[in-house]
């Protein structure tokens, strides 16, 4: 259990509840390998915003997003509660971060 956890809402096994900590909850449902991955998702997300860091339009637009929800991980369930209008405004982001022909719509 300890490498692959418990399994889906392992948690309302072991506490009859949600954990409401994106961490806890990922690390009871999923075990080390799940939370490693997750880790994982997070430091891509961490080394994508420092590579960017000389594009301030792009730096501020990333931060925020990666601000925003590293901080509703500890909180709730935000892996499950992207909404559809930040993804888009990360995908843009990182779209115009890999593909220098493409502008955001702010800098036309």
């Amino acid at each position: 259990q300890f490498i692959f956890g418990i399994g889906a809402n392992g948690t309302l096994n072991v506490t009859h509840n949600f954990a409401h900590n994106d961490w806890l909850e990922i690390a009871t449902n999923h075990g080390a390998i799940g939370l490693l991955i997750y880790l994982g998702f997070w430091a891509a997300l961490f080394f994508t915003l420092y590579t960017s860091r000389n594009d301030s339009h792009l730096f501020s637009v990333l931060g925020l997003w990666i601000l925003i929800y590293f901080i509703m991980t500890f909180f709730s369930m935000s892996y499950n509660n992207i909404t559809m209008y930040s993804a888009l405004a990360l995908g843009v982001s990182l779209a115009c971060k890999y593909n220098k022909s493409l502008k955001p719509i702010y800098l036309l």
